[in-house]
């Protein structure tokens, strides 16, 4: 840190400040702790958990259009929601 000052009378107070400051920013100590949960697991977690549900959707979608489009008959659809 550089702590500027001057030695000109009327910056005392702001001089005596500025050193007082310097003083308690320099014993700041920091810990820094390696974090062991990762964000990306976490969205890997959520998205694997909603895959099956989205699978059925899709293909219930997908048998519907197919039906719409009268390529298919008498589609029973047995996924679960």
């Amino acid at each position: 840190m550089v702590a500027c000052v001057s030695m000109a009378d009327n910056n005392v107070a702001e001089t005596l400040a500025t050193l007082q400051y310097a003083s308690r920013a320099r014993n700041i100590r920091n810990c820094p702790v390696v974090s062991t949960r990762s964000l990306a697991s976490d969205a890997v977690q959520c998205v694997s958990h909603h895959i099956p549900g989205c699978t059925g959707m899709l293909t219930r979608w997908g048998l519907v259009f197919l039906q719409n489009q009268g390529l298919i008959n008498d589609v029973v659809c047995t996924a679960r929601p």
